[in-house]
């Protein structure tokens, strides 16, 4: 069969010729493959356009490799039921992707990356996104949770998956389709740090779920005891809270439990009702402006709760001075207090093709707002940008933090280990406290008879800081340390001024080589750095003579830097070796 009349109208490139074939009415003639689908209906094609289109096609038709070479059958079993969707991309010049249903487009995109169609892949992966940030039922979010999980590329969707269930909650948590949800799956959600729902609510919502999903009420007590009774904050529970949203369905409790619970909240100096994510005292909030935009003005808009005030973010983008503003209004609640400590942070990331031996441009500003300000604004100025722009604002109202002190007479020494984590010893401190005032609250704790606390972060080094403990840690959180920690040396005898010049050899004798041999803390010493960097002779003697050593006594020494708990690395000391001593070193001398 031949057309009647000529159908190519004006076009003239091969996406405006296979668009208008394809569009026309009757059956699809020239097709030379013929697609069974698991309804038993039938999609014809052509074999060579479906291998323009995808490589996976290219392989099936002509490489004569597979099996799918040289039929004109072929039966598709995973269709899902977007096949036909499918085709009509291949064929279609611009297709549209309103007539596909929110949840169709999971199946659209496991055939786009079965059959390696990027640009529907990326066309899907876009149009998802605005579904789940649009979502008008929002307990659909569970549906689109549960397909982004069986999905192979569903990964990308969970982050926002995650805040937009997290942001309705209260909606989500309260519908049909969450009593329908597996265990494992409401355990999960339960657990998520920003749901805007108070610990009340979790509970009445995890009450709610065992004594839908079992036959008797003594069923759903042992169901949620087992599984959902230690997800809850207790700790945060207000009195207010405990009455209105969990005492209505204490009955799933065990009686000792909710008098635990009882005495907890009614003792507590908390009042009013917080959601989860208001009492979150440290939030990361994120605004991302897509690199297709930064030719004009941006502007965002957020609000966020905290338990003692709440706050307007405004952020701006203006692409002629290349500047990011961001501006912090604050209005207080009344749980406010005047000696609220509130620390904010803004990381700016992006890429600068003009700094090829940068990743990513990184820029941060910390500032530290007093009870009485009201408006706090930030603003940096930008390089070149060849990527989107990531600006991440961190808010931290934490008064009391825990800190880890790594103490120098608990120090864990193991050459094959490269942590000193099982040296460590925490310690809540407040935040407002500087090196000195946490340095004397160790001494009349454990009673030190000479001590010193150092900072350090892995790239700060020292002990004389007058800056707040708050300020030390924000300031390796915004930076993206892996730890930050403290050192503390003891000694039994009064410390020596380091130099700066100088530095601390904390010097450490081994027994005899054996199954199991012990460290033993021989003295500290004060050295000077050696010159030109080069260590000599002296230098190794005296290291092995401070440790006990005897002069005919033949040894080795290893020596590593303390920076951080999470890495440290050991080299053989040796005479003639290049090396630069950090502010705090550790020698072991072994047989």
């Amino acid at each position: 069969l031949v057309m009647s009349m000529d159908w190519r109208g004006t076009a003239n490139s091969l996406s405006e010729l296979a668009d208008k074939f394809y569009s026309q009415p009757g059956k699809l003639l020239y097709s030379d493959v013929t697609f069974v689908l698991s309804d038993g209906s039938e999609v014809q094609a052509h074999k060579l356009i479906l291998a323009w289109v995808s490589p996976v096609f290219e392989m099936e038709f002509y490489s004569g490799e597979w099996v799918e070479h040289g039929r004109e059958r072929l039966e598709i079993v995973d269709d899902r039921g977007v096949f036909r969707y499918f085709i009509c991309y291949v064929y279609s010049q611009n297709y549209d992707l309103s007539s596909v249903a929110d949840l169709q487009l999971w199946d659209l995109l496991y055939l786009a990356n079965k059959y390696l169609v990027k640009q529907l892949q990326m066309m899907v992966e876009e149009r998802l996104v605005n579904c789940l940030k649009t979502c008008q039922h929002k307990p659909d979010l569970l549906n689109h949770w549960q397909r982004s999980k069986e999905n192979i590329l569903g990964d990308q969707f969970i982050p926002l998956l995650k805040d937009e269930i997290e942001l309705f909650a209260e909606e989500v948590f309260s519908s049909e389709e969450f009593f329908s949800l597996a265990r494992e799956e409401v355990e999960e959600m339960l657990k998520f740090e920003n749901l805007r729902l108070t610990e009340g609510q979790i509970f009445q919502s995890a009450a709610g779920w065992c004594l839908r999903n079992n036959q008797s009420e003594r069923e759903a007590e042992v169901e949620f005891q087992r599984v959902f009774q230690n997800v809850i904050h207790y700790e945060v529970l207000t009195s207010a809270d405990f009455i209105q949203n969990l005492l209505p369905n204490s009955n799933i409790l065990e009686r000792e439990m909710l008098k635990k619970i009882t005495k907890l909240c009614f003792e507590s100096d908390r009042s009013g009702i917080f959601t989860r994510y208001t009492q979150q005292p440290v939030k990361n909030i994120l605004t991302f402006f897509p690199q297709n935009d930064l030719h004009q003005i941006l502007k965002n808009t957020s609000q966020h709760s905290f338990v003692n005030f709440q706050v307007e973010i405004q952020t701006d983008f203006y692409p002629n001075q290349k500047k990011i503003e961001c501006e912090l209004n604050f209005v207080e609640t009344a749980a406010h207090r005047p000696d609220d400590v509130v620390r904010m942070g803004m990381v700016i990331k992006y890429l600068d093709k003009s700094r090829p031996f940068l990743k990513d441009q990184i820029i941060t500003e910390i500032q530290k707002k007093s009870s009485s300000v009201r408006k706090v604004k930030m603003c940096k100025m930008l390089s070149q940008m060849d990527s989107d722009l990531n600006v991440k604002l961190v808010i931290d109202t934490r008064r009391v933090v825990p800190i880890q002190v790594i103490r120098q007479d608990l120090l864990h020494l193991d050459f094959e280990s490269n942590a000193y984590g099982r040296s460590t010893m925490p310690v809540s401190v407040d935040t407002t406290m500087d090196i000195f005032q946490v340095s004397e609250l160790l001494k009349d704790e454990h009673g030190f008879a000479f001590h010193r606390l150092w900072y350090l972060d892995g790239l700060v080094i020292c002990s004389d800081i007058e800056d707040e403990v708050g300020h030390l840690l924000f300031r390796n959180t915004i930076h993206g340390g892996l730890g930050c920690n403290f050192f503390l040396e003891v000694s039994r005898e009064p410390l020596k001024m380091i130099l700066p010049s100088h530095f601390l050899c904390m010097i450490y004798m081994q027994d005899k080589a054996g199954p199991d041999p012990t460290i033993q803390f021989a003295k500290n010493m004060v050295m000077k750095q050696p010159e030109q960097m080069r260590i000599d002779d002296i230098f190794v003697r005296a290291i092995k003579y401070a440790s006990g050593a005897k002069y005919e006594e033949r040894v080795d020494i290893k020596f590593s830097a303390l920076k951080s708990s999470h890495s440290r690395f050991w080299r053989v000391l040796s005479e003639g070796d290049t090396a630069f001593f950090e502010k705090l070193c550790v020698f072991v001398v072994y047989p």
